[in-house]
């Protein structure tokens, strides 16, 4: 291929001329011509298309055909249901318990026994946890140490529709703000803070908190404006932070912080600030909702689990379809494509993503390096690439190709 180069050229690119200044314009030569021509046909011709004079389509089709991906053995979207596009065998899916979560248009929904969840980014597959905090939608409950608040129990609609969230309104004292409960941390272990928040009266914010003492925790909290869900201010120490809109004007707030100490350690899931100042004189009025909080031993921004007298357990989500007739033999040139969201980016350890049973050396695995980057293996390549701001969902499924 080259550029026009025949008499009249400008820089090697065509010119109309101009006439009336006795200046010719560009010679289209026999070799541009020619060019043009064998660059287009030799295109075609080279995805195994032969010309037609008639078909003013061929490079179009010639390009998607050079393009295109082999038909897969396996096609799972996994967006709305667990019905294959492609594939050999019967797809196998449960969970032993019930499980919430968050739907596409924001409402805390609870599945049954071996019921699939599915919000807008897909099918959430999580593992096992326990939620530490016991009366998770009854905090005016005595086992809830409230310093400076007083509790307002089933003031509001509470994201799942029920009358449930309770208002946390501030005293007169000129002080902190809040409430805590105890749990048992091992050090080096991370856990994950968490609770619904809505907007009340004033113009306060909220926090949710580690506290230091007995040198358990970090001092760190993340505070967040309930009136859009914005983070107003994220403590340095917290290993990671997020929030999400809910429904009733709800955000789903997410603090993550690793143990420096093994004990009793204090945790405030509800408390209420002043701008971002903690102690502070308060005018006996101003409020804000809370709901449904949550806190496990793990690094994962994962589903509520609701609680009452005692901690509750989410039994894991397994999804798993026969490799025969699905999966490309080892010795195969082959490749697996699969569109997924991190519960928490920053969750120390690996999570398989995609593991055939039996194989350690084929498969898409996720784990944080330290730098918000994933490593993935396929094979024994191991492969770098940026986080996406999202969580794990497994979306868009999995395909599996061979050759």
């Amino acid at each position: 291929m080259h550029r026009v180069d025949g008499p009249g050229h400008d820089n090697n690119q065509f010119t109309e001329g101009d006439p009336g200044q006795g200046i010719e314009p560009t010679t289209v030569t026999a070799d541009i011509a020619n060019a043009l021509q064998e660059e287009i046909a030799q295109t075609i011709e080279a995805t195994g298309l032969g010309l037609e004079k008639a078909d003013n389509t061929q490079l179009w089709k010639a390009i998607r055909k050079a393009v295109e991906l082999p038909e897969p053995l396996l096609d799972l979207p996994l967006q709305n249901d667990l019905v294959p596009r492609r594939g050999a065998g019967v797809l196998s899916y449960g969970r032993g318990g019930t499980g919430t979560i968050v739907d596409r248009y924001g409402k805390v929904i609870t599945a049954a026994i071996d019921e699939p969840r599915f919000s807008e980014k897909g099918l959430l597959i999580e593992g096992q946890a326990e939620n530490l905090l016991v009366k998770s939608e009854k905090l005016e409950n005595a086992i809830w140490i409230k310093t400076n608040v007083s509790v307002t129990a089933d003031a509001t609609t509470a994201p799942d529709g029920t009358l449930t969230a309770d208002k946390i309104v501030e005293n007169t004292a000129d002080s902190y703000h809040y409430g805590y409960k105890s749990i048992s941390v091992t050090s080096g272990k991370q856990y994950k803070l968490s609770a619904f928040i809505k907007k009340g009266s004033g113009t306060r914010n909220a926090v949710l908190e580690y506290y230091s003492s007995g040198g358990l925790f970090p001092q760190a909290g993340l505070i967040v404006d309930p009136a859009d869900g914005s983070v107003v201010f994220a403590d340095p120490d917290l290993d990671d932070y997020d929030v999400m809109p809910a429904a009733d004007g709800f955000w789903h707030v997410f603090a993550i912080a690793t143990a420096t100490g093994t004990g009793s350690a204090n945790v405030s899931p509800f408390g209420m600030v002043n701008g971002t100042s903690q102690s502070y004189l308060g005018d006996g009025s101003s409020s804000i909702y809370f709901w449904g909080v949550d806190c496990k031993e793990h690094g994962i921004m994962d589903s509520y689990i609701p609680t009452d007298a005692a901690t509750a357990t989410r039994l894991a989500d397994s999804l798993s379809i026969p490799a025969h007739g699905n999966i490309p033999l080892a010795e195969d040139d082959w490749a697996m494509v699969a569109t997924y969201y991190l519960l928490g980016a920053k969750a120390s350890g690996a999570q398989d993503v995609i593991r055939i049973v039996g194989e350690t050396t084929r498969g898409i695995r996720a784990s944080y390096n330290g730098s918000r980057q994933l490593i993935g293996f396929a094979g024994d390549t191991f492969i770098y690439g940026t986080i996406i701001p999202a969580r794990t969902h497994v979306r868009a499924g999995l395909r599996c190709l061979d050759g």
